[in-house]
């Protein structure tokens, strides 16, 4: 890692034997002047976990859509197991959130910080989709669920 010492009144990045800023010439000598920068090459290293993020949400998010696909195709008035079919949508909702949601947010800290950002918005979404294709299900074939 990197000290720098970053001047907390206009930001510029300065050497660590810095005493004055070289942009606004503020005092350096605070504590709170100096702390790590993350370099380049770690930011570069930390892209995995935005794309590990962003595809365990992708699959996550398909899994639900792909599972709930044929329900919409049933004949109206087929037997429906609704509760079988909701535990594993949860169940997906629950493995996508805690094992995508962690990576793509230490993915956003990347130099891939959209792919992380996009990670995080497909890890959260099997949870409301599931829930939307549940009653949507539901209502199509004439089902209420107890509230």
């Amino acid at each position: 890692m990197v000290f720098m010492r970053v001047c907390t009144y206009c930001g510029k990045e300065n050497d660590d034997s810095a005493g004055f800023c070289i942009g606004c010439h503020d005092s350096l000598d605070h504590p709170l002047h100096s702390f790590p920068v993350v370099s380049d090459e770690k930011k570069g290293e930390r892209g995995i976990f935005a794309e590990i993020g962003l595809i365990v949400g992708i699959t996550g998010t398909c899994i639900v859509a792909l599972t709930s696909y044929p329900v919409f195709l049933l004949p109206r008035g087929t037997p429906l197991r609704p509760m079988v079919w909701s535990v594993a949508l949860v169940l997906t909702a629950v493995g996508t959130f805690v094992i995508g949601l962690p990576c793509a947010f230490f993915g956003t800290t990347s130099n891939k910080r959209l792919i992380g950002w996009l990670g995080v918005g497909l890890c959260v979404a099997p949870a409301p989709l599931g829930f939307a294709m549940l009653h949507i299900a539901m209502a199509l074939h004439g089902l209420e669920l107890e509230q």
